[in-house]
């Protein structure tokens, strides 16, 4: 086996992130702005097991962001926010999250 001095783990984040946050995969949808936030109708492309895809994701985001590794997909500040007020089925969302999502529909 290989010795990861972060490049091994480097490369495979890399590879990972250009199929994973592609739009076309069908895990996550583009903003107006260009920024990232989950597709809601993943599970249409992924089947039940969708959400098993996002944990694995979210995985390696954090171990890319412990290893100090650019992350490459920037994500809607609305999914932040959701993220960081600890998400789950009762979060609300706030108006003024939907300005990144959708300007015109946030007027």
């Amino acid at each position: 086996p290989g010795v990861d001095a972060g490049g091994l783990f480097k490369e495979f984040w890399t590879e990972l992130a250009k199929a994973a946050f592609a739009p076309s995969m069908g895990l996550f949808k583009c903003a107006t702005d260009g920024s990232l936030y989950p597709h809601p109708d993943s599970d249409l492309t992924h089947g039940h097991s969708h959400l098993q895809v996002f944990h694995f994701l979210g995985r390696v985001l954090g171990k890319a962001i412990i290893e100090g590794i650019t992350i490459s997909p920037q994500f809607n500040p609305a999914f932040l926010a959701f993220i960081a007020r600890g998400g789950g089925y009762n979060h609300l969302n706030l108006l003024e999250d939907l300005k990144s999502l959708d300007p015109d529909l946030h007027k």
